[in-house]
């Protein structure tokens, strides 16, 4: 009976969670947040999202220690056989399977639902076949964008940033740049986001393949494993170039350290065009999971080098438009955070300049204390808990 079993040489938690770990990595699929959700009888269920370099993907995975009890596999084969046939375990777990097989100790079925299943499965198969670091293009479908698929150019005394996309995209982006520029025309300079240059659909596109350098027909990139999950519309690529400012951004810790001088500077332009896009051009940062409002798009002096994530507002509800638009505050004024590093005097002012962009006037007293109280916090903000505060703050003034 199920209550005599003998659980005493169950394997502790940090144990299985060890071994789990191990024997999914090796089996293409690492995770990240692996946690134990709830304990069955004979099984025990964990949760983990799948660090992929497609995507990522919510998991639930049900373990068996068999090892210590191997009284179990035909639990684990009953199991089995019930998630493929029916996608759920009597209310426990639901989702379609992913992965299933065992280790030298433990049964393991690995579930996810829907488009996270889709991406967990390609995933898998690009990273048991080696494909990872021998292939330069790969498409994320939470960003929807290739990876990989962007590079500056110098020519003359001006850059260009050229990146591959879909031509339906780069049209749609072409369109909401103008509708940009248009609206902060005047109230920033010329070169504080980019301007399209030129949108050209390629016969050929460079990439490594194998290790190995490439020219391949778009038809012949959508057939690489690691665009598995790109839809229908990349059947037609295009390279967009926009000229931007130029190529130093502040992901990088040099030119991080070199813009604090200028903090305030660079926290003002960066909000004036935030607020812009909010204004005039009713639109937003943000697109998925992207952004553009992340360092490794932003100039030292605040300028934007890739506008990708940009949305207008006749692609959203109003309620989505005005969520999206309180993120771009947020992402904006974390990019200013990470730039000043460390909490004191010097992000206050810096915030306090960037609010008064935003909102394109002096600040009540009000807000003026919540914002010296969120840069001169000393922990630092973990979380951002006090600069979505702010954040949410300056959308309802504005």
């Amino acid at each position: 009976m199920a209550a005599n079993v003998d659980c005493s040489r169950d394997m502790d938690e940090q144990a299985e969670s060890s071994e789990l770990d191990k024997f999914l990595r090796r089996e293409g699929l690492p995770l990240k947040l692996l946690k134990l959700k709830r304990r069955r009888e004979r099984s025990n269920v964990w949760s983990a999202v799948l660090a992929g370099p497609m995507g990522d993907a919510n998991l639930e995975i049900l373990v068996y220690a068999l090892g210590d009890h191997p009284e179990r596999v035909s639990d684990f084969e009953d199991d089995k056989a019930a998630l493929w046939a029916m996608g759920s375990l009597r209310r426990a777990i639901e989702g379609d399977v992913v992965f299933e097989g065992r280790s030298e100790r433990l049964g393991v079925i690995v579930v996810a639902e829907g488009e996270e299943a889709r991406i967990a499965r390609a995933v898998r198969g690009v990273l048991l076949a080696g494909s990872e670091e021998e292939t330069s293009l790969w498409y994320h479908p939470q960003l929807d964008r290739i990876l990989n698929g962007a590079s500056i150019h110098e020519f003359g005394t001006r850059w260009a940033k050229s990146s591959l996309m879909a031509t339906e995209h780069a049209i749609a982006l072409h369109a909401a740049t103008e509708q940009l520029r248009a609206v902060i025309s005047g109230v920033v300079p010329d070169d504080a986001v980019p301007q399209t240059l030129a949108i050209f659909e390629p016969e050929r596109v460079a990439a490594t393949v194998g290790g190995h350098e490439r020219n391949l027909t778009p038809a012949e990139l959508l057939a690489l494993p690691t665009m598995a999950l790109a839809p229908s519309r990349y059947q037609r690529l295009a390279q967009y170039v926009g000229v931007i400012a130029e190529p130093r951004t502040v992901d990088d810790p040099a030119t991080a350290a070199a813009t604090r001088g200028d903090l305030s500077d660079f926290a003002t332009l960066l909000l004036r065009i935030v607020a812009g896009a909010h204004g005039g051009a009713a639109a937003t940062f943000r697109s998925g999971i992207g952004s553009c409002l992340r360092p490794e798009f932003v100039t030292p002096t605040g300028r934007l080098t890739d506008l990708y994530f940009l949305r207008l507002s006749d692609e959203l509800d109003a309620d989505v438009l005005s969520r999206l638009q309180t993120e771009d505050v947020v992402n904006a004024l974390d990019v200013v955070k990470l730039v000043a590093e460390h909490p004191g005097e010097q992000f206050a002012q810096a915030l306090l300049s960037a609010s008064e962009a935003y909102l394109g006037g002096a600040l009540s007293s009000g807000l003026t204390e919540l914002v010296r109280d969120t840069a001169l916090d000393p922990t630092g903000d973990p979380g951002n808990r006090r600069l979505t505060v702010l954040a949410v703050e300056l959308r309802r003034v504005r």
